[in-house]
């Protein structure tokens, strides 16, 4: 063990390897989630109506998620060639995590030491949250990873003072805006925190430093000019009105039956329950980091403030922020895993053997039992609408769109559109008691805990099609 972990060529492709297998092997096994549903549906819809421009979603216009498109582009791009189902929308989100991995391993290999690199590499693979989202097909695990590449360019940049690895940096700042709006824009925040803190007031006067904004303004903007442009209010409202309102008010009325949605320590909730068995390490690292700053030299403390940067100024903006999602915080796992695979880099000699080798034995454990078994499938990825599939094959074969009442709506609306291209419509308990009693053939699908109550109110039995643990699909 010890020979291969001094092996360059092993320790790069390990890392190449494993990655690949764990995030990219059977992304079709288990179903597309609400969100992930949605999108996706976005994406059909460009594909079908060529304007690959507006999202669309049940053929009307729709902005309110305040997603830009590069999400939509690429699953539109997968959705053409491997058509329109759960493994295609998964893969641009499983390929870009991976790039995420490599890149990472890439990076703290120029700028710390291949040890760091490679174990930072594994971390990051292994962290549950960033995982799951590169398995899925919602714009988290992309821009988390376009948000990352810009901030390696950045610091390619300062270090290697070359003008393209600005230009570079602003490619994917540009890219991290036009997958999440505004929170994009962080990418700047960090950049600008670690010259404040740095001291490093020369890169303000470097010109490509502004010509690298100015690219990505001009990435930015010709999407958002043509949106206004052809939808004025409308888009506006949509598209950064419920941003500024979660921001500042949490989420309106009507969009959520929760409008405080999580406490304000969220986040180190989700950091406590998900970053094992990483998180001691992350914690060691940060408390040798500060406490060894003023011994560092130079270069090495500028690398510290860095990453102290990228990881506390996205987290104080979240923090601000009305809403707190635990998944806001993606952005945060790469330099994570850099300080946590520092802080194991940086024992002993026989300790960090020790710890590495341990790593080394249970990630390739993991691996190889993750190509036998569906164990990802079945545990982390989602599980919501499992039971939903087994009534999308007979619901594809009725007539029309689907009645729901409002408890469930939910639940099948998203599913039935992507997976069954069936409109859910939401009723009312008189209104579903309506159709099903009128002499028009309807398709209607339920909750179980809420068919009793409507069976006792129409006069004959209800043709139930098809019967899942969870809910029943019905004609009249």
């Amino acid at each position: 063990m010890e020979t291969l972990l001094k092996n360059r060529s092993f320790l790069v492709l390990f890392v190449l390897l494993v990655p690949a297998i764990v995030m990219l092997h059977r992304l079709g096994q288990s179903p597309l989630g609400g969100d992930d549903c949605y999108y996706s549906e976005v994406s059909k819809e460009m594909v079908r109506s060529g304007d690959y421009l507006t999202p669309r979603n049940g053929g009307t216009p729709d902005f309110h998620t305040s997603k830009p498109p590069v999400l939509f582009w690429l699953n539109a791009l997968s959705g053409k060639v491997f058509g329109f189902n759960t493994f295609a929308m998964r893969l641009p989100s499983a390929v870009l995590g991976y790039i995420g991995v490599v890149a990472l391993f890439f990076f703290v290999r120029a700028y710390f030491n291949i040890e760091t690199a490679f174990l930072s590499a594994l971390i990051l693979t292994f962290t549950q949250q960033y995982l799951y989202h590169s398995r899925s097909a919602v714009t988290d695990g992309p821009f988390a990873v376009f948000f990352a590449l810009a901030l390696f360019s950045f610091w390619a940049a300062r270090a290697e003072k070359k003008a393209y690895l600005y230009y570079l940096w602003g490619f994917f700042l540009a890219t991290a805006v036009m997958t999440r709006q505004l929170p994009g824009f962080f990418v700047l925040g960090v950049v600008l925190a670690y010259i404040l803190f740095s001291g490093e007031w020369e890169i303000l006067k470097n010109p490509h430093f502004y010509g690298a904004i100015l690219l990505s303004f001009a990435l930015i903007l010709p999407w958002h000019v043509v949106m206004f442009r052809k939808y004025g209010g409308h888009f506006i409202d949509q598209y950064f009105g419920v941003t500024f309102i979660t921001a500042f008010k949490g989420y309106p009325a009507g969009y959520s039956s929760n409008p405080s949605l999580n406490p304000w320590y969220a986040y180190y909730q989700i950091i406590l329950s998900n970053y094992e068995p990483w998180l001691i390490f992350l914690l060691i690292g940060l408390y040798k980091m500060i406490k060894g700053f003023k011994a560092l030299d130079e270069e090495h403390r500028k690398a510290a403030v860095f990453l102290l940067c990228w990881c506390f100024a996205p987290l104080a903006v979240f923090q601000a922020a009305k809403v707190k999602q635990y998944h806001y915080i993606m952005p945060l796992y790469a330099p994570f895993g850099i300080i946590a695979a520092g802080a194991i880099a940086g024992f002993g000699e026989k300790t960090r053997r020790a710890l590495t080798g341990g790593i080394v034995v249970l990630v390739s454990a993991l691996t190889l039992t993750y190509i036998f078994f569906p164990i990802i499938p079945d545990t982390l990825d989602s599980r919501e609408y499992v039971e939903n599939l087994k009534l999308v094959p007979d619901l594809k074969k009725l007539d029309g769109d689907v009645y729901a009442l409002r408890h469930g709506f939910s639940y099948f609306n998203n599913c039935f559109w992507f997976y069954a291209d069936k409109r859910s419509i939401l009723a009312t308990d008189d209104e579903l008691v309506a159709a099903i009693n009128s002499q028009k053939k309807v398709t209607f699908v339920l909750l179980k805990e809420d068919i009793d109550k409507i069976k006792s109110r129409v006069p004959g039995p209800l043709n139930i099609v098809k019967e899942t643990k969870d809910s029943v699909l019905f004609t009249n």
